[in-house]
């Protein structure tokens, strides 16, 4: 059986700039949602840091607000097309705030590693290489394919 691997990261920079800021121009509305909550933040900004600053407030209903609002973007970002499905994961309350605060921790410090702190050590362990630029294209391996388009990943599972 493959495996589909959508939206994995090594917390690079261009990685989670991707993940939110490229990302966000294929989906707009959702993204506009997202950035309501940090409304001087530039283009390019780190918005994963801005998030995080948001669930560690003292105001349990802006932290509630933020973590409702990265978990939205988390389902957005994980349904290929159509409407977003929502996870059950995220209907408890103690569960989304910790999830949402892990994932923009790490986010917004890229792992506390070097630029290359993951995917430089790569090939080394034995597996493939990873694209320098997953924003053109989605990138799936399936053996030694890449499938370059929705309709090549569907087919390619279906197989």
């Amino acid at each position: 059986m493959p495996a589909l691997l959508w939206g994995v990261t090594t917390t690079t920079r261009h990685e989670v700039d991707w993940l939110t800021w490229s990302m966000g121009e294929i989906y707009p509305e959702a993204f506009a949602e997202l950035l309501a909550l940090v409304p001087g933040l530039e283009r390019g900004g780190n918005l994963p840091a801005a998030y995080n600053c948001l669930l560690m407030s003292h105001h349990a209903d802006l932290r509630d607000h933020a973590a409702r609002s990265w978990c939205a973007w988390e389902e957005r970002l994980a349904t290929l097309h159509g409407s977003p499905k929502p996870s059950p994961r995220y209907a408890d309350a103690a569960f989304r705030l910790g999830f949402a605060r892990l994932v923009t921790h790490f986010f917004g410090q890229h792992a506390f590693l070097p630029p290359d702190g993951i995917s430089g050590r790569i090939d080394r362990w034995g597996a493939p290489k990873l694209p320098d630029s997953p924003s053109n294209r989605m990138d799936v391996w399936k053996g030694e394919v890449i499938a370059s388009t929705e309709e090549e990943l569907l087919a390619g599972i279906q197989r």
